[in-house]
């Protein structure tokens, strides 16, 4: 049981590189034309079941309104609510 957990762990980790190796290495420019935009962001958790686990997450959404000139607001897909 303990195996197929590390072994799903390990897949997530590879998967989650190689999305990240996709992405650009510069932050797009936050202005009103990022609005109906989709995005998807990388996010770290770090959940703690006895040890300490960084989870590395893409969520992805729509982008609908911009609140400052480095914050959005994303309506996130269901499946990452």
């Amino acid at each position: 049981m303990v195996a197929a957990a590390v072994a799903a762990a390990i897949s997530v980790l590879v998967a989650a590189a190689k999305f990240e190796k996709l992405q650009g290495k510069t932050r797009p420019k936050v202005d009103e034309s990022m609005i109906d935009v989709r995005i998807e962001q990388l996010w770290e958790y770090i959940k703690e079941d006895g040890t300490v686990v960084v989870v590395k997450q893409w969520c992805s959404g729509v982008v609908v309104a911009v609140k400052t000139q480095t914050r959005v607001l994303i309506k996130w897909d269901m499946e990452h609510i």
